[in-house]
């Protein structure tokens, strides 16, 4: 699985072998029901996700009904960019609705690891 991931950044440019060594140490690799909850309104996201199968739904709760408003599937990016960046409460939810694999990349969690890969690559 985490070839999928590495020939997704390899089709952006070519990758050394101490680059692809880094994005394999900081990967894991996990697997999610239909159902579980990534993400609530109001918490402060912490993770970037890379959808390997499955299907992550984004929604807000409006009047007490589930809205819609996105969907990330196969070599799709996950992340709450405000609320990740910022440390703001998200304003949605993210929750799996096709059991899924994703890998995270702890490389983008938390932020010392961002200034720690910036410093690396």
């Amino acid at each position: 699985m985490e070839d999928k991931l590495l020939k997704y950044f390899q089709r952006i440019m070519p990758l050394s072998k101490e680059e692809i060594e880094g994005i394999v140490e900081t990967m894991t690799i996990r697997e999610y029901k239909k159902g579980t909850v990534l993400l609530r309104e109001g918490q402060i996201s912490t993770e970037a996700y890379f959808v390997l199968d499955g299907c992550v739904r984004q929604f807000y709760v409006v009047d007490g009904e589930e809205k819609t408003s996105n969907f990330f599937t196969e070599e799709q990016w996950v992340i709450n960019l405000n609320s990740f960046r910022l440390q703001q409460p998200s304003n949605h939810y993210l929750d799996c609705c096709i059991g899924c694999k994703r890998s995270e990349v702890r490389i983008f969690s938390p932020r010392r690891s961002i200034d720690a890969g910036f410093r690396v690559f």
